[in-house]
């Protein structure tokens, strides 16, 4: 069994037992457990599991070993005859993780995803006289936070006036 999963910005293929170095993950010991909910893909010998973006209801748990440093990288800039020079460097942090289980479904975590019931009326339209209203009670929907708008501040600058 395997799985893609997305963290960081980046893409892994991972099984379970696997040890692997992803992007720092703040505020977590070497010990703690986490759980990534963006899991892309998930293959089983036959069984192929497909997310539009993500697999609904799976999960990855990984087990936090050590928090490292990536190698040094240096840069130089240099212009000929204009003396200018510039030196830079950086050294990525990374968070060394081990791959516990491979969750495929909302009941292997043991959480149920959060439902209300949505009421819809219908109108009948058929017979002149008297609309009639039913309520039809459709299936339980999960419920998902409506994404929040940023509001941009606008300021007026004044015009001049012509004297």
């Amino acid at each position: 069994m395997f799985a893609i999963i997305k963290t960081g910005g980046k893409q892994y293929k991972i099984s379970e037992k696997d040890v692997l170095e992803i992007e720092k993950i703040e505020n977590v010991k070497s010990g703690d457990k986490v759980m990534i909910s963006e899991v892309l893909l998930i293959s089983d010998k036959d069984d192929l599991k497909l997310g539009f973006p993500y697999v609904e209801g799976a999960k990855v748990e990984l087990k936090v070993l050590d928090h490292v440093k990536g190698e040094k990288i240096r840069g130089y800039k240099y212009k000929a005859k204009k003396r200018y020079q510039r030196t830079w460097g950086h050294r990525q942090k990374y968070t060394e993780v081990e791959v516990v289980k491979i969750l495929t479904s909302a009941t292997e975590i043991n959480e149920k995803p959060k439902t209300r019931k949505v009421v819809v009326e219908t109108k009948d339209i058929s017979s002149a006289e008297k609309p009639k209203t039913t309520k039809k009670v459709i299936k339980k929907a999960v419920i998902k936070k409506p994404a929040t708008e940023k509001k941009v501040a606008v300021k007026k600058v004044g015009s001049k006036k012509k004297e």
